[in-house]
């Protein structure tokens, strides 16, 4: 019996079956999965018989490793996770890792223990980096736990106040001190408040220094970092930095035309607070172009100036933004 008389059989003795999907023409139903990528059929293929029976025949066999590359794995992966709570998807070691309860933003006290190492830092472009912490962004994980736990409607209590801990805004070094700075007489503290908003992970970092003992120079400033295309002097944030002190205590926007980064600065030799705005996306892998584009020159998105800022706080008008 041929894959087509099986099917046709199946749905003979289940006329009633509540998959919309059984009930189409399998002729369509095969055009639909020849559109689907191989980590999706492979979804697709453990859910039920005739399913399987069709892209096993179809799709699948003879085509040698279907996961031919990383992505492919990952992107597998995060389709297996989308409804398992407890677990997320490690792109180090390309697992599922079981959650830990300590292991949320505010902490920063866990690193997944992976085949790898917890060495995170050797490459800029390595995927490793691209799911750790860095230029003051959640981790990769805590993103995607956020999203899924507010996408899920049937989670537990646990989950619950797992994901309010997640969205929980956090400091460093914590909410009522500052780190001191003391070579420079100058202190310092940091602030994130992160937000769900139209299933988008969007994050909000405030860099406060304050004139403690001597005044704040754009030399001590610096080694700033806004994304990873506004990191440092050699970038034009020097300019963004001499407009802000030039303006005199007046809250100048900004924008990064690479990512999905709005930021601005306020700026005098006694205070300067930076507020960054940066969109992470929906769920996804570390390959997803919002994603991406944070830490890889060669990957860049369509950023209109403000949108960031406009998704965060919900506002109908934006200030006027520079592009750098």
């Amino acid at each position: 019996m041929n894959i087509i008389k099986l099917l046709s059989s199946f749905q003979r003795l289940r006329p009633h079956t509540r998959s919309y999907l059984l009930r189409l023409p399998v002729e369509i139903l095969l055009e639909i999965l020849n559109l689907l990528p191989p980590h999706c059929l492979l979804v697709i293929y453990q859910t039920c018989r005739p399913l399987r029976a069709i892209t096993h025949q179809y799709f699948l066999s003879g085509r040698g490793e279907i996961l031919a590359t990383l992505e492919d794995k990952l992107r597998y992966l995060t389709c297996l996770a989308r409804s398992l709570p407890d677990y997320w998807v490690c792109a180090r070691c390309c697992k599922l890792h079981k959650i830990v309860w300590r292991d949320v933003p505010a902490t920063h006290l866990y690193n997944p223990e992976c085949e790898y190492g917890s060495d995170l830092w050797r490459d800029p472009e390595d995927i490793q980096i691209r799911n750790s912490f860095a230029l003051n962004m959640p981790a990769h994980r805590h993103v995607q736990l956020t999203l899924k736990y507010t996408r899920l409607r049937t989670i537990k209590w646990r989950q619950r106040r797992r994901l309010q801990r997640l969205l929980e805004p956090h400091y460093f070094p914590d909410k009522e001190r500052f780190y001191n700075h003391k070579e420079e007489g100058i202190l310092e503290q940091s602030s994130f408040y992160p937000k769900v908003i139209d299933g988008r992970y969007v994050h909000l970092s405030v860099q406060t220094y304050l004139g403690a003992q001597n005044t704040i120079s754009r030399q001590f400033l610096r080694r700033e970092r806004i994304c990873h295309h506004i990191r440092d002097y050699k970038t034009n944030l020097t300019m963004a930095f001499d407009m802000a002190f030039s303006a005199k205590d007046s809250q100048l926007f900004f924008s990064c035309s690479s990512c999905g980064t709005d930021f601005s600065i306020q700026a005098s030799p006694e205070l300067v607070i930076i507020c960054t705005w940066q969109d992470l996306g929906p769920e996804g892998t570390v390959f997803d172009p919002e994603w991406e584009s944070m830490f890889c020159d060669l990957t860049r998105v369509s950023h209109q100036p403000g949108n960031a800022r406009k998704l965060y706080d919900q506002l109908e008008n934006n200030e006027d933004y520079l592009v750098l």
